[in-house]
């Protein structure tokens, strides 16, 4: 048996609860993909399609068809990769990643998603 504060914080390390919640909070659709159930290489393949996001995002050279295109195709590739629950009425619009600021909020799940790996 571990002192007070080291168990607490041994309990809290490993609150599978809290993990599955924070998941559930960044949209994970844990059903599909339960905790433990990303591995690294997976996640860092979901960054890596987020690299080709900014690429296509920053192409000035791209015509808005083209554009629009190959970001969906990418978006959708990065969902398959990294899966997420966006309720009853599923994907739309609204998910692709076709904004500074949406590719930044995915940035930043792939980032957690590598620290609750870790841990």
């Amino acid at each position: 048996k571990l002192p007070g504060a080291v168990g607490r914080l041994m309990e809290l390390l490993f609150d599978i609860d809290m993990m599955q919640k924070t998941m559930m909070e960044m949209e994970i659709d844990v059903s599909k993909m339960p905790l433990g159930a990303l591995s690294r290489p997976q996640i860092q393949r979901g960054y890596g399609v987020l690299t080709e996001i900014q690429a296509v995002l920053d192409d000035p050279g791209l015509d808005a068809f083209d554009r629009n295109q190959r970001i969906l195709g990418l978006s959708n590739k990065f969902y398959t990769i990294v899966p997420q629950d966006f309720g009853a009425g599923g994907m739309s619009d609204v998910h692709r990643i076709d904004t500074a600021e949406k590719l930044r909020s995915k940035l930043e799940l792939v980032e957690s998603l590598l620290e609750l790996e870790i841990a």
